[in-house]
């Protein structure tokens, strides 16, 4: 079973990332047998659907809660049912992570590191960022998924990446950073969320702590 890791933040919160190996049967295996996914999903959709909600069970159990299972909001935002403990799910091509609070808003963004990030920096970067980041793959894959990482967090707000979400300057030229975000919106205004960057692989992960 390639779960990758789980690993506690703080005592009421945890993350884990876990690597898609299995064929569809040996999900459905692992969750919940009797489960039907959407017929008109592909393949790599139903995996990924089964992957994140076995994901949570484990973080579930991790944390000493008890897993039902997890519905979707009116915003596409995953919920427990019944509800507690926040959440927070991503994807990107065979790699699934999932974040777990008991008490406060939670994000988390995994994406593969490529080069269609440069094409499209300046949608979602403000001119300090974009000077920032320059053309790093890595660095602005790791912009990215902290602005989704905080969009998830407050998704009510329906916040713009590029100028609502703002990230002060960091260091990623090691495996790991951190970073302070800020919120500027017509409904609120929050100066500090600490957020951690992670480079796995090929792959660039950042969630809230």
């Amino acid at each position: 079973m390639p779960l990758i890791s789980i690993t506690s933040i703080d005592d009421n919160s945890c993350w884990g990332i876990w690597a898609i190996e299995e064929n569809l049967d040996e999900l459905l295996q692992m969750y919940k047998p009797e489960i039907k996914c959407e017929e008109s999903w592909s393949e790599k959709r139903k995996k990924e659907w089964l992957a994140s909600r076995i994901l949570l069970e484990k973080l579930c159990s991790f944390s000493g809660i008890e897993f039902h299972d997890v519905h979707k909001d009116n915003l596409g935002k995953p919920v427990l049912v019944p509800f507690n403990a926040e959440v927070s799910l991503s994807h990107s091509k065979s790699m699934c992570c999932a974040i777990l609070n008991k008490v406060g808003k939670v994000g988390i963004d995994i994406e593969l590191s490529s080069e269609k990030i440069i094409r499209v920096k300046d949608k979602f970067l403000s001119e300090t960022e974009l000077a920032e980041a320059g053309d790093n793959l890595d660095v602005l894959s790791a912009y990215w998924c902290v602005k989704e990482a905080v969009y998830k967090m407050f998704s009510d707000l329906k916040l713009n990446f590029k100028e609502s979400i703002r990230i002060k300057p960091f260091d990623f030229s090691n495996k790991e950073a951190h970073c302070l975000c800020e919120i500027k919106s017509d409904n609120i205004t929050v100066n500090t969320i600490p957020m951690k960057i992670s480079r796995i692989g090929n792959y660039i992960l950042a969630f809230n702590y």
